[in-house]
This record gives structure tokens, sequence and C-alpha cells, in this order.
């Protein structure tokens, strides 16, 4: 079992998929997989949380913070004639492991202390060579055409570098690269430790969501760096958020400032929502109900995150807004009704709009399936809206029978009391929901020459957000 301290403290805590960060000061953890959370200080209560949501935790500093950044570290020979890599962090712990030159698996092969290997295929080695010539420094990015690799390259020497803090290799067509310790300790393949953006594990709800919902301000969202962090996180992590803002215009671009910008859309930068129903180009346009939907499916990549801030509520009855977490109700539906799932997965739909917008006339069209899968098979994007999709149904006749099954299945799911979570906004109230996984609907309301309802919409995307996040994380010194 190791035990890590860092002169700051600063640690990352990760559980496959979800991302605690602990930043106490002095904190000493005991981390290896299956094992509970010591702590000598910093985050007790976040530690008692890891614990009790997951025992399976792996807990490890980043490769940046101080004990591995500043890490004194080297390598030895033995008498096995393997090489001893060692790192010591800042408070003297020091981590040892075993480097060999597997010829006839065309890797190089590390074991560290803990138990655990790595093998490093050779041709990977040579890809990522971080050499001036191969690895522009202050680009960071590759310079080294990949066809120009030989796949087949292998190693003529591997030795220790004089300081001993790296394994150099002399290649067979000439070159020369050379691999600092804990730099490959960080890039393990399948054993890498969880991505900040791409491995958190989601948080699914149902209609008691608003129980767990937090709030936010947006004053602090647009002043502090860490309460803008942790929105991120909270919106990444549950697919929504509450935002206390001003009732006043101009909120929203604030918002997409902080982040990055605003996605413009065919409705421009941002877009006023008063009910006009005798003039209507869309039904959010309109007082009627307007049921549950992703937004903008006819554009080919609809966008990521909305932003919707009331200005002013409807006064009297209705004007609900509705969310529905369409990640948890495809896992439900997955479980419950297999085959429906699979239907919506595979079946393309066509989804149309034509309206006149801030830049003219459109006709969009784009084709999606109900249901998007990642190459993991996780729910991607649920693509669902009533308005926008299109008779033209491009597969067999007998298979459109099959299909309507299964939506209706799905759309059931969706619209039952137990997944719907009704809230309806105040004015200056600000919901961010992601557009990818959260449906949303609104609930019809009446309309008199004093009740106007006028919300303010526009869109972020997630790799602005994701980007911030990944920004903020190295700068509040979590990385």
């Amino acid at each position: 079992m190791a035990n890590l301290m860092g002169r700051t403290g600063l640690f990352q805590i990760f559980r496959i998929g979800h991302h605690f960060k602990p930043n106490g000061r002095g904190m000493s953890l005991q981390c290896i997989a299956g094992q509970r959370f010591v702590s000598s200080g910093g985050c007790p209560g976040l530690l008692e949380r890891a614990n009790r949501e997951k025992p399976n935790v792996v807990g490890f500093p980043a490769a940046s913070t101080p004990c591995i950044r500043n890490a004194s570290s080297g390598m030895l020979p033995n008498q096995d004639g393997f090489l001893i890599l060692h790192q010591h962090s800042d408070s003297g712990k020091q981590v040892f492991g075993k480097v060999n030159n597997d010829i006839d698996d065309r890797s190089v092969v590390v074991k560290w202390t803990d138990g655990q290997v790595q093998d490093y295929p050779y041709v990977w080695l040579r890809d990522n060579c971080r050499c001036e010539e191969c690895f522009h420094p202050s680009a960071f990015s590759k310079l080294l055409n990949f066809s120009k690799i030989d796949v087949s390259v292998q190693p003529s020497q591997v030795r220790l570098s004089d300081d001993r803090r790296n394994v150099e290799l002399e290649w067979d067509d000439g070159h020369s690269s050379s691999f600092n310790a804990t730099w490959l300790r960080q890039y393990r393949f399948d054993k890498s430790p969880p991505d900040l953006t791409f491995d958190l594990e989601l948080e699914h709800w149902d209609s008691t969501v608003g129980d767990r919902l937090k709030e936010f301000t947006i004053e602090d969202i647009l002043s502090s760096d860490e309460c803008l962090y942790n929105w991120i996180m909270e919106l990444k992590t549950l697919g929504v958020t509450l935002i206390k803002a001003g009732a006043i215009d101009g909120e929203v671009p604030r918002m997409g400032e902080r982040i990055s910008f605003l996605h413009t859309t065919q409705f421009g930068y941002t877009s006023h929502l008063k009910a006009k129903p005798n003039d209507a180009s869309s039904l959010a346009f309109t007082n009627t109900n307007f049921p549950m939907h992703s937004d903008l499916v006819f554009n080919y990549r609809p966008p990521g995150i909305l932003l919707l801030h009331c200005i002013e509520q409807a006064k009297g009855g209705g004007g609900e807004n509705w969310l529905v977490d369409g990640y948890k109700v495809t896992e439900d539906l997955r479980v419950d009704d297999p085959e429906s799932f699979k239907c919506l997965t595979e079946t393309e739909v066509e989804f149309f709009d034509t309206i006149k917008g801030t830049y003219g006339v459109n006709q969009l069209r784009a084709r999606h399936p109900t249901i998007r899968l990642d190459a993991k098979g996780r729910p991607e994007r649920i693509n669902v809206s009533d308005h926008g999709r299109d008779a033209m149904l491009r597969i067999p006749t007998n298979k459109v029978r099959p299909f309507y099954d299964a939506l209706s299945a799905f759309q059931k799911k969706l619209a039952s009391p137990q997944n719907l979570f009704p809230i309806k906004l105040g004015h200056g109230d600000m919901l961010v929901v992601d557009n990818r996984r959260v449906l949303h609907g609104r609930s019809g309301f009446t309309m008199t020459e004093n009740n106007c309802r006028h919300f303010e919409g526009s869109y972020l995307e997630w790799e602005q957000v994701d980007s911030r996040l990944r920004v903020l994380h190295k700068d509040l010194g979590y990385d």
C-alpha cells in the first residue's frame, strides 16, 4: 500500500468515472484499489463520502503536483539485469519499479513496487518520442509524420541517462528517444488514470431531483474560479443546474463570456422567447404545452448545453418547465425493453425545421437515431422532438410499426411522473441543462394583456466548457 503525501497536500481522488478534489494541507492518503482512504488532515468529510459511496476507489497524486513534478527520480540496475525506476516525493517516500527490454514481446516492461506492471510497445514509444525533432515544445504538437515510422521499429539499445531520471533508447533507424519516469507512469493505456472530462460517473435522477438540485448565484460564478469549477462539475455530473441571476437582459451573454463564447444558431447569439401565438415561428413562441424535446435536433450537430433565463414569468397558472434525465430513462429502457432500445439506437429519424431566423429563411434537416450511443455503448445523445420529427422514415414498411412501438415505449417512460421533474422558474432564475442528455418541455399558460412570459436563451458547446474546466483544474492547483 502506497502512502503518498505532497508538499502542498493537493490530491486528486477518483473513483472510476467520478472526481473528488480534496485541497487540504498535509493530507496523507493510503491509496490502493479496494481500500479505504485514511487522512491525517485536510478534507476528512470528503474522504468519508468517497468511502461511503464507492469502496473501490483509487487515489493518486496527479503528474504535475509538486510531490511528483519536483521529484528527484532515477533508475538503478539491479542484480537481475533490470533497470530500477524510483521516484522520491517531497516527503521522502519512494516508489520503486523495474524496467526490462522484452524483445520477444517487442516492448519495454515496467513493474512498480505496488505490484502494477505495464508494458510499452516499441512502436508506441517511437510514435510518442518527445525530442525536439519529433515534438514541438511550445506548440505542444507532434512534428513526426507517422507515415515515416516503421511499425516494426525496435531499439538497438536501452540505457539510463547520467542523472538516472530517464530511460534512453537508441532505435535501429538511428533515432534516439528519452522517456521520463514520471511521464511514463501517467501513460498506461487501459490502466491510465481516469480523465477529468471523459471519465466522470454521471448521477442519474428522477422526479425527486429537486431535493438534490444545488443553486448557484451568477455573481459567485462570475467572480470565483472555484465556484465556476464546481458549477461545471455539477453540470457535467447531474446534467442540470439552477443559477440565481438578475431579472434583466444580458445575463446569458455574461455566462457565455465567463466560459468562452456562446454558440450562435439560426436564432442568433441569443434569442428572446416571448409568446406571440398568432405569429409564432416556433412552438417556443406560443403559450401552449410544449412537449418534451431536445433542442435543435434538426441541426447536423445539435448544441451541447442550453441556457434558459427567466426575465419575467407568467403570473397565472402554468408555465412550468419539465425536465427528465434522458440517460436514466434510456438505461431503464435497455433493461425493461431491450428490443425497443435496440430499435431506437439503429433507426435513423429525419428531423426538419423551416423558420425565418435572424439570418433569413432556414430549411434545416438532419438525421439522427433517437438514442445515439458512444463507442462503449453508453448513451451519448438523446434526439427527441415531436414537433421536428418529419414524416420521412426511410425504413422498410415491415419495420415501421416496430419503430413506433419502440418510440411509444420510450416516450411513455420519459413522460412518467416517476421520471418527470417540474420546476417553475422565478424572475431571474437561469436553468442550464445538458442538451445531449436532459429533455425539457413546458406546460401551457394563460396570456393576458398584463401577463408576459419573457425568457432569453442561448447555447454553449461542451468543447469550450470542458476546455475551461481543464484550465481551471490546473490553475486552482487540482492538477
